[in-house]
């Protein structure tokens, strides 16, 4: 059996061991123990070691701490225990340092690498034919549709409590059944430190570190073009891999997106939001809204991302073309999701400029989706893209601009009958001067629908005014405009 084998073997007995003397303990004869454990473990790696003055010293030393532990039981003892402990943990893997606090530095980094390289370590040993490293070199191309997946996981968890809690009582139903079997979340993140703590000082890390003491310089590598470092990074350079990379991403974003678009069309799409309370249709309104939003931007960046180069000419991308299609389409229909619900706010509580602006994002959202669907099907260039979107968005503020937006909120605000008291303080104190006169002319209809008295009401629009003329007072003709010059004709 080779000593490889034989040492990752010995990793996995030194964590079952590392909870026995640990899990639910205090520190005390375990220190010692767990000291003479750590040093075996050591020496069986490389028994040379142990032929060096620092490594016998700080040894030693851990060893006395560990004593001290027993002894004095103070926190200045534990401290002191666990420091040397990681020093041991750093000579061992860098034979030639002397400055201490270098030591410190390579434990750290070894012990939080330590999972990395049992994995690097594993993918070198063979079951039977299949060799892990194969295996591995397949199961890494999940990582980057994993990490994409989880954060629009996230985000849909966040914009949707229902699609929330669809995966959490899962989820919870899962670590049931892992409670039955008496091993809890708690205990699996303690043997993960104990993996970080045993593997970093038993697993032997070819980083090739060399430390010049003359000017302190650490440096990671002789053969730079032979270097690898601790942190593992998927490389991929192939486009058959990047492809594969795209088709599991968008297989996994439609499942969810699919999921989150079925649970807002059954509810809220055709919900009745008249029963609900204010705090929670604000809540479903504002936090989900914004977010559904940011998911959407999200989305698009995705798109972008994987049609930017070569895999846009790729021969036989018909299949991730169709699925991004889906997906773009998917995600026009959580954009309708959102139009749903800030017209069901709108319908509550009336017209505010962020909902205004929320509906001028949308439009600009469907541009982009349309665009890009284009994009993907057609097979267009990243400069098709931004030059179409950003002539079509050009138009839309032309034609956005050429509302009064203050008097339209304000008469809407007014005249609507939606269900929710008229917000006085928000037409009268945040609107700007120019609905001065549609405050006037409907002020009965304020009065009536409003939560204001009626002097209340009138040292407002009084005080609205007094505004409006020491604004004006001051201003030539240079400054005309028709909303000043309609409002002040109303004077």
């Amino acid at each position: 059996m080779k000593k490889e084998i034989v040492l990752n073997i010995l990793v996995v007995i030194g964590v079952v061991l590392f909870n026995i003397l640990f899990w639910n303990e205090g520190m005390g004869v375990n220190t010692i123990l767990f000291t003479l454990l750590m040093a075996s473990g050591i020496y069986y790696q490389d028994a040379s070691l142990f032929r060096m003055r620092n490594m016998q010293f700080i040894a030693l030393g851990t060893l006395f701490f560990s004593i001290m532990v027993v002894v004095n039981h103070s926190l200045y003892a534990k401290i002191l225990f666990s420091i040397s402990s990681i020093l041991m943990i750093g000579i061992a893997q860098s034979r030639s340092i002397r400055f201490l606090g270098y030591g410190l530095i390579i434990g750290i980094l070894n012990m939080v690498s330590s999972p990395v390289t049992g994995v690097r370590l594993a993918a070198k040993q063979s079951i039977g034919n299949v060799r892990l490293g194969g295996l591995w070199r397949k199961l890494r191309l999940f990582i980057v549709p994993a990490f994409i997946g989880f954060g629009f996981f996230v985000i849909y968890s966040v914009a949707n409590i229902d699609f929330a809690l669809l995966f959490l009582n899962r989820i919870i139903d899962l670590f049931s059944l892992i409670f039955r079997l008496d091993f809890s979340f708690e205990r699996i993140i303690f043997s993960f430190l104990g993996l970080m703590i045993v593997g970093g000082a038993w697993w032997k890390n070819n980083q090739n570190l060399t430390f010049y003491e003359g000017n302190e310089i650490i440096q990671k590598n002789k053969n730079r073009g032979k270097y690898k470092g601790a942190v593992f990074i998927p490389n991929f350079i192939s486009l058959k891999n990047e492809y594969m990379i795209a088709m599991i991403t968008m297989v996994m974003l439609i499942i969810l997106i699919s999921i989150l678009n079925i649970l807002d069309v059954k509810n809220i799409w055709f919900k009745d939001v008249s029963g609900m309370r204010s705090t929670e249709l604000k809540a479903m309104v504002h936090q989900g809204t914004y977010v559904l939003i940011f998911s959407i931007i999200m989305a698009m960046a995705v798109v972008v991302y994987f049609f930017r180069g070569n895999i846009n000419y790729f021969p036989k991308n018909n299949t991730l073309r169709i699925l991004t299609c889906i997906w773009i389409i998917q995600n026009a229909i959580l954009a309708i999701s959102v139009v749903v619900r800030n017209v069901k706010y709108i319908q509550e509580y009336g017209v505010a400029y962020k909902r205004i602006g929320v509906f001028i994002f949308l439009i600009l959202t469907f541009i982009g989706l349309f665009t890009m669907l284009i994009k993907v099907k057609h097979k267009k260039s990243l400069q098709f893209l931004f030059e179409k979107n950003a002539w079509a968005w050009y138009v839309v503020f032309l034609l956005t601009s050429t509302i009064n937006w203050d008097v339209r909120i304000t008469q809407y605000n007014i005249l609507s009958d939606y269900n929710e008291f008229l917000d006085v303080d928000f037409i009268v104190n945040e609107v700007s001067d120019k609905n001065i006169y549609v405050l006037e002319q409907y002020s009965d209809d304020i009065e009536s629908r409003g939560n204001w008295s009626p002097s209340t009401l009138e040292d407002g629009i009084v005080a609205k005014k007094y505004k409006f003329k020491k604004k004006i007072e001051n201003q030539s003709w240079l400054s005309w405009n028709f909303p000043d010059h309609n409002t002040a004709q109303g004077l």
